[in-house]
């Protein structure tokens, strides 16, 4: 297995090519970018980055997220603990929350580009449930759902869908919000007789029951 100073030693020699990403062609861009990716796992399989092309600042970003999964956090915290001096980019330690969620709540965000799987976070619903007899997590269980979960199930298979739904929490909700307060999750199709919640008010409900 690789040690973080080996991971950040590729890097630097590399760091150019991914600074540059976001102008490449989309061939050369998948590459580069699922390079990295293969180096990451090598450490955990859940281990993830997400690169972001410079902003008005001129600096870009790499992001290090283990997707929700607890068993990837050390591996994560050491990656951007021991980065070394990148002056062309912000390294950051998981996933944060949405800082502004004006477009979901108005229903003009962008949709996800999912294969097979355009999805709005606006088009997200949830509902708390009770807890489990016997529960003492603390943690808040959920049903998240959208309409036309059956058929994108029928289409892409469970857990790929399900993939998906939480690819669009932890955007929502942070990586360590959604680990340290989010239980259980029960994934069902649209029921008309329910009275769900939009996604973006989940972190409005934690504030309220849950810290």
């Amino acid at each position: 297995m690789p040690t973080t100073s080996d991971f950040w030693n590729w890097f630097v020699e590399n760091e150019a090519t991914y600074y540059g990403l976001h102008r490449m062609a989309l061939d050369d861009k998948t590459y580069h970018f699922e390079r990295l990716c293969l180096y990451l796992r090598d450490f955990h399989p859940d281990l993830g980055v997400i690169v972001r092309g410079p902003s008005d600042l001129g600096k870009g970003t790499l992001t290090f997220t283990a997707n929700g999964r607890p068993d990837g956090f050390i591996h994560v915290r050491n990656l951007a603990d021991h980065a070394p001096s990148l002056p062309r980019w912000d390294v950051v330690a998981f996933v944060q929350p949405r800082p502004d969620i004006d477009d979901c709540v108005n229903g003009t965000d962008a949709p996800y580009q999912f294969h097979r799987m355009p999805l709005k976070a606006s088009g997200v619903y949830w509902l708390p449930l009770e807890p489990e007899e016997g529960d003492t997590s603390g943690k808040l269980d959920i049903i998240l759902g959208f309409k036309g979960f059956d058929e994108s199930v029928k289409g892409l298979g469970f857990e790929q869908v399900e993939e998906n739904l939480f690819t669009i929490v932890i955007d929502l909700m942070g990586e360590l919000e959604l680990q340290r307060y989010l239980g259980q999750v029960h994934l069902e199709e649209w029921d008309p007789n329910r009275s769900y919640l939009g996604l973006y008010d989940i972190l409005s409900y934690i504030d309220a029951y849950y810290r």
